[in-house]
C-alpha cells in the first residue's frame, strides 16, 4: 500500500464514520456514544508525535506532513493523516471494548471491574495495534522504529516492536475503559459524578469537553509519560 492510498483510506473512513455518528445522534436526539468516541479519539492525535519520539518511530517521508516541525519531545515529521486516523481507530477499538464490558455485571465493584478491563480492554487495543502495525510497518513500510526495547519483528519493509510501546498503549485502554464503566449503585459514572453535580447527559457540549479531557489525560499519563521518561533516562 502506498502512502497516498493509506492517507485516502483513513480520510474516507473518517468522513463516513463522522457522517454516521452525526446521523445517529440526530436520530436518537442525544449525543451518541459513536459521536463521543469519534470526537474524543480524534482529540488525541497531537499526542501521537510525543509517543513517536519516545518510541523511536519515524514516518515514511512520502506522507503529507504538517508544518509543525521538531519541538521538545516530538519527532520532526508529523503526517496530516493522523487527524483522520485517530478518531476511526479509537472508535473501532473502544466500541469493541464497550461491547464486551457492557455484558459485565461488576460495574459497581472497582477491583473486579479493573481486573476485567485488564483482561479485555488492554488485549483488545493491543490486538488492534498489532494488526495495524503488521500491515503498515512489516508489510508496507509506512513507518518504522529506529530502536526497540524488547522483542521485535524485523522485515525488509521495517521494524515492528512487539511489546514496547504496545504494553503502555494497552494500559491506556485499561485506565480509560475503567473510567468509562465504573458506576455507582444508581448507574451513574463515578467520574462524571465527582466532577459535575449536574447530569452530563443533559449537557452534551459539556460532556464532550469533559471526556476530551479524560481521554487526553489517560493517554498522556499511561502512554506518553512513560515513553518520554524512559527515552530521556535510558
Amino acid at each position: 500500500m502506498s502512502t497516498s492510498h493509506f492517507e485516502l483510506f483513513w480520510i474516507t473512513a473518517a468522513l463516513l464514520l463522522l457522517s454516521y455518528s452525526i446521523y445517529d445522534s440526530h436520530r436518537s436526539a442525544k449525543l451518541s456514544r459513536h459521536l463521543l468516541f469519534f470526537i474524543c479519539g480524534g482529540s488525541l492525535f497531537w499526542q501521537e508525535f510525543y509517543a513517536d519520539w519516545g518510541a523511536f518511530l519515524i514516518w515514511n517521508t512520502d506522507f503529507h506532513m504538517m508544518p509543525w516541525g521538531k519541538t521538545l519531545w516530538t519527532i520532526e515529521n508529523k503526517p496530516w493523516f493522523n487527524i483522520a486516523a485517530y478518531p476511526v481507530f479509537m472508535w473501532a477499538a473502544f466500541t469493541c471494548i464497550s461491547a464486551f464490558l457492557s455484558r459485565v455485571k461488576c460495574a459497581d465493584r472497582p477491583l473486579q471491574l479493573l481486573i476485567v478491563c485488564a483482561m479485555v480492554a488492554g488485549p483488545t487495543l493491543y490486538g488492534f495495534n498489532v494488526v495495524t502495525e503488521y500491515l503498515a510497518v512489516a508489510k508496507a513500510g509506512l513507518w518504522t522504529y529506529t530502536d526497540t526495547i524488547g522483542p521485535a519483528l524485523r522485515t525488509e519493509a521495517g521494524t515492528m516492536p512487539l511489546l514496547y510501546p504496545g504494553i503502555p498503549f494497552a494500559m491506556f485502554a485499561v485506565l480509560l475503559a475503567f473510567l468509562q464503566h465504573y458506576r455507582n449503585a444508581k448507574g451513574q459514572l463515578h467520574i462524571e459524578e465527582v466532577f459535575s453535580k449536574k447530569n452530563l447527559n443533559d449537557r452534551p457540549i459539556a460532556k464532550i469537553f469533559f471526556w476530551i479531557l479524560v481521554w487526553n489525560s489517560c493517554y498522556w499519563l499511561a502512554l506518553c509519560t512513560p515513553l518520554i521518561l524512559i527515552r530521556n533516562f535510558s
